[in-house]
């Protein structure tokens, strides 16, 4: 198959719309001059670029990415440069990520490239809000065996039954059973409706993840309202623990996400331990706190009650 020089469109909906509203990934409405390709469409060798929707773009020689339209992928948004990085081919198996001079820089999984970087398949690329997947499963595999490390801000939300309050105290006994398992499945519903993604299941809760422009605080706001309204009406004591900071994400050889890592994480569930023995239903960390201010209200913990040096707040 033989494939033409492509120029592929990206457009931010919320700029085309004007909904400061976010999702959990760029809505993206894509424009192509040529037909792009499923992977068992492509020869042998062949690298893509591939998009959160799954769309599958070619690589040939070179690949320009920018706000140009001439470039082979036009990436539209405030934090994209008109001539922003490009992929070059070196040889028959290389492929390399240059940024070029752009403002805000050319992320290559999760850190800023200074200087041409050899990609590698499953390599995770950031212009601006675009993120792309370098896809090439017959490229050379990584030395050492070393696998893409994103280190990104993101937003942590803990949503867990507080064992310390017995759920038969609110229900009679025909409604235990279906209130301990209903109300985790109305927190799903709500966290979907708004981001569209939850990044793993507890025993008893479950622990939600957004990357900090991928989510304005407002949205974010109205979910967390939503979920104390829901937590009032099932009666079901659940916990919400809130805190914004630095992950770390690495991947498996089949691109796999594996659980989340970093501070942020493990301050996350010292909050949630700190709740506990506050007796607090809804706690943040001071990040989260300067972040949400305006649009949710706050009261400051009492810093005698807290042994550790954090500024808590109820919300």
């Amino acid at each position: 198959m033989t494939f033409q020089t492509m120029s592929t469109q990206f457009h931010d909906d919320r700029t085309l719309a004007g909904d400061a509203s976010l999702l959990s990934e760029p809505r993206l409405q894509v424009q192509l001059t040529a037909t792009d390709a499923s992977a068992g469409d492509f020869p042998a060798g062949q690298a893509w670029l591939e998009t959160a929707a799954g769309r599958r773009i070619p690589i040939q020689s070179s690949c320009a990415l920018g706000r140009s339209p001439s470039s082979q992928v036009v990436l539209l948004g405030e934090k994209v440069s008109r001539h922003h990085a490009t992929i070059q081919a070196r040889g028959e198996s290389e492929f390399w990520l240059a940024d070029l001079g752009s403002t805000n820089g050319t992320w290559l999984n999760g850190r800023r490239i200074a200087k041409p970087t050899r990609l590698f398949d499953h390599d995770h690329i950031a212009v601006g809000r675009h993120r792309l997947i370098f896809r090439q499963p017959t490229g050379p595999a990584r030395p050492n065996a070393a696998r893409p490390v994103a280190v990104e801000h993101g937003w942590l939300l803990l949503l867990h039954l507080d064992s310390g309050i017995p759920i038969e105290q609110n229900f009679t006994p025909d409604r235990t059973a279906l209130a301990a398992g209903s109300w985790l499945d109305s927190c799903r519903e709500i966290i979907e409706e708004h981001f569209e993604t939850i990044h793993r299941y507890l025993n008893d809760g479950l622990l939600a993840y957004w990357r900090d422009d991928d989510l304005s605080p407002q949205a974010l706001a109205e979910a967390l309202a939503k979920l104390k309204k829901l937590r009032l009406l099932s009666q079901a004591p659940f916990r919400i623990i809130l805190h914004f900071g630095e992950i770390t994400m690495s991947q498996d050889a089949r691109g796999g996400d594996k659980p989340l890592t970093g501070p942020a994480v493990n301050i996350l569930f010292r909050l949630a331990k700190l709740a506990a023995s506050l007796e607090a239903l809804s706690l943040a960390s001071e990040t989260a706190q300067s972040l949400l201010g305006s649009y949710l209200s706050f009261t400051r913990v009492d810093q005698r009650a807290v042994e550790e040096k954090l500024h808590l707040y109820q919300f």
